[in-house]
């Protein structure tokens, strides 16, 4: 269950970078400079590759303005309301 739920929060921690990068108008060849990783990291943590290091991922998502930490209390707050909706 945990494996499954690393694999959720890394597919949409990737899908929320792309949507960021490019909403602020940056190629994928921009960002990796920016952050100190390559261009396949980038593509591979949009892809929600799972396996992607937390740390470079984190700090990746900072350069985006994005909050992880919030990424991971909704997924809690959900599991919480489809707790109680499945009682």
């Amino acid at each position: 269950m945990i494996e499954g739920q690393a694999e959720d929060f890394a597919r949409r921690l990737g899908v929320l970078a792309r949507a960021h990068r490019e909403a602020a108008g940056l190629r994928l060849e921009d960002l990796p400079g920016a952050v100190g990783v390559g261009v396949r990291f980038i593509h591979d943590l949009e892809r929600g590759k799972p396996s992607s290091q937390l740390g470079k991922s984190l700090a990746v998502a900072a350069s985006l303005g994005l909050d992880p930490i919030g990424l991971l209390e909704q997924d809690e707050a959900a599991d919480r309301r489809g707790s109680v909706m499945e009682r």
